[in-house]
């Protein structure tokens, strides 16, 4: 999820973004482990820094997340067992930008 932040002094231009990982409502009936997240505040980004975060967040999904069950592929599962700190620092790892 992403909150657009505005320039105060121009607002036609976007100042960055507030970003937040980890949210999803679905569950699985037939899986009792599974479950509803809200999101996590991530951080702030700016504009300029915002596609290499995106693509960071992606990679951590993709080096870490589940590929064994469907179920418990989503993103949401890697923020709960990592904890929004270790993820932050991945993303600003993979990303070379600050949050």
């Amino acid at each position: 999820n992403m909150v657009v932040i505005m320039d105060e002094k121009d607002p036609t231009k976007v100042r960055g973004y507030n970003i937040a990982v980890g949210g999803g409502m679905g569950r699985s009936h037939d899986k009792k482990d599974t479950s509803a997240f809200a999101a996590e505040h991530l951080g702030f980004v700016e504009a300029k820094d915002m596609f290499n975060v995106v693509k960071s967040i992606l990679c951590v999904q993709r080096d870490y997340g589940r590929r064994d069950d469907r179920k418990y592929s989503r993103f949401k599962y890697v923020v709960a067992e990592k904890g929004i700190e270790e993820i932050k620092r991945l993303v600003e790892k993979y990303s070379a930008v600050e949050i």
